[in-house]
């Protein structure tokens, strides 16, 4: 505090003098004055005026400590910059490394392309954040431009530049620069084995019918490390893909899309690739890719918006998992109704998302797959038809352990009849996934192998059970779940959820009977709110509850 201001002096009746050292600052003695002021019969004016100054220049004082702390604190942090620095200097070769692959090439990404280059690459980046986070994207290039030293390190790491994906340029101009950065970026590879896409640029393609062979005659050089690729079918790139077809002995996973507004490939392209087992179709049907492939030999098969899946997945004998993605609206899959039934008993896993129950009603007429262990169903609008999917199901009804049912229509909510008519042929299903709107309680507490009744029903909440829904739940649903996810609202108490999930639990840990124990629970979106003590204890025991 100021000297001119004693650290004890207050104004009482028009004067300074001491007093408490409670009222100690000037904000204090202010307030004397207006407290006292219409008690006294005269106002000390000069007074006033005389703590107002000493206010103002008690402002002043604080407000050049407060700079000389902003200073103070700028030079902390610009140590605290250096001192970084210096760490991330002296870290050795193979740790900075390891911290650029971390960052560059993610394990778990589920794209196969780390880094994507479209036109915006060229472009000078505005200083936002959207911007900046796309360039982050190019990896290895925005390490380089940090130091010399992150940049000798990024160039000398060869992981960092094994993968790519490039929206292809239509333009001669745009095909040059961008053969010249993938000649760049692969020459910086080492030996290691490559993931290389092209994408189609509406915009950089349109009135192109000839895309140039740029790009595709740089991949060829490195087709005998090609390992994941990604590839498109125009007209003129039929040598260059023959050569890749040829050499490619390491490629395991292929995809084909076609260039809108190009003439496709008239010559057959062999692909011999004897370890590729996994094939993905965009916009293709089987019968318009002029490419020879070894069919026996996949097992992965991915098709999105073809107008003739079931075909697909008959040309393909061994396969083990198949995707068909076809919802988008008016995408029709007619052309099944005329395909041949395959009988493929090697398919373990199926997953169809589908525009309407249109869709999924013409190719669950033409399937067969009794030995399928994984099913997941995602509908766009409208509901499954049960008089269809049971009896598709119950083909591998002592295989399937994993079932999967997910309806984006909110307007729409499958009847909870029609959910157990479905689960009651299926007693070996271990992981389940419902997001079907809202789900009543009868199907939660049909899943329950101790029923709510007797003194229970006074402990975890009224539940009406008619004798038709008693005769249907001898045995309980579902009796080897492990795993439970649930999307959407409940209508039922979160008492009964509890007592569900300690049931289940401690009907497992206890061995008896045919009931599994219930590992892993996740409710998503479903508002809940339960007793945090008992989802705690359940917890700590080893149950995996999430709750969102």
């Amino acid at each position: 505090m100021s000297s001119q201001w004693p650290s004890n002096a207050i104004v009482r009746g028009g004067s300074v003098s001491e007093g408490s050292s409670t009222t100690s600052s000037p904000l204090n003695a202010v307030q004397r004055v207006r407290n006292d002021a219409p008690l006294t019969t005269t106002f000390n004016k000069e007074l006033v005026e005389k703590v107002t100054v000493l206010i103002t220049k008690e402002i002043r004082r604080l407000r050049g400590e407060m700079s000389i702390l902003r200073e103070e604190l700028s030079d902390l942090r610009a140590d605290i910059n250096t001192f970084a620095s210096q760490i991330a200097a002296n870290l050795p070769f193979e740790v900075l490394t390891l911290i650029f692959e971390f960052v560059c090439c993610p394990e778990d990404s589920e794209d196969h392309f780390s880094t994507n280059i479209n036109n915006s690459f060229w472009k000078k980046p505005a200083p936002d954040e959207d911007n900046e986070r796309s360039r982050l994207r190019v990896g290895p290039f925005y390490i380089s431009r940090v130091c010399s030293l992150w940049r000798d390190v990024a160039l000398k790491s060869p992981k960092l530049w094994k993968s790519i994906r490039i929206a292809v340029d239509g333009s001669a101009h745009g095909s040059r620069r961008q053969a010249a950065l993938l000649d760049y970026w692969l020459s910086h590879s080492g030996e290691h084995p490559l993931a290389v896409g092209f994408a189609e640029d509406l915009r950089a393609c349109r009135g192109n019918r000839n895309i140039p062979t740029r790009t595709i005659d740089i991949l060829a050089k490195h087709a005998h490390r090609l390992y994941i690729a990604e590839l498109l079918m125009p007209k003129g790139w039929e040598l260059a893909l023959s050569r890749i077809g040829e050499e490619a002995k390491l490629l395991a996973d292929l995809t084909f899309k076609p260039v809108h507004g190009c003439q496709p490939i008239d010559d057959v392209i062999p692909f011999t690739a004897p370890r590729l087992h996994t094939v993905r179709l965009s916009r293709y049907d089987p019968r318009d890719i002029s490419v020879s492939l070894p069919m026996a030999q996949i097992k992965n098969l991915y098709v999105k918006n073809i107008f003739d899946p079931v075909l697909a997945i008959s040309l393909y004998p061994n396969l083990r998992n198949c995707t068909i993605n076809a919802d988008v609206f008016g995408m029709g899959l007619q052309a099944s109704l005329m395909a041949p039934w395959p009988k493929t008993y090697s398919l373990q896993s199926f997953k169809l998302i589908l525009y309407s129950r249109l869709d999924l009603e013409l190719l669950l007429r033409r399937l067969h797959l009794p030995e399928l262990r994984s099913f997941e169903l995602e509908l766009t609008t409208g509901l499954p038809s049960m008089s269809l999917l049971v009896p598709f199901l119950k083909q591998s009804a002592f295989s399937l352990t994993t079932l999967r049912l997910c309806c984006k229509d909110e307007d729409q909510r499958l009847r909870h009849q029609d959910l157990v008519s479905c689960l009651q042929e299926l007693r070996m299903i271990r992981d389940l996934s419902l997001d079907c709107g809202e789900v009543s309680s009868p199907v939660l507490e049909l899943m329950n192998p101790r029923k709510i009744s007797g003194p229970d029903v006074t402990q975890f909440g009224e539940m009406q059970m008619t004798e038709t829904w008693r005769k249907m739940i001898s045995p309980c649903l579902v009796p080897k779940l492990e795993t439970l996810t649930w999307t959407g609202r409940i209508r039922f108490s979160p008492l009964i959820l509890l007592y569900f999930l300690e049931v289940r639990w401690a009907h497992g840990q206890s061995g008896g009977g045919e009931v599994a124990k219930l590992r892993s629970a996740t409710f998503v979106q479903t508002q809940l709110q339960l007793q945090a003590r008992i989802v705690d204890r359940l917890r700590s025991e080893g149950m995996h509850i999430e709750i969102s």
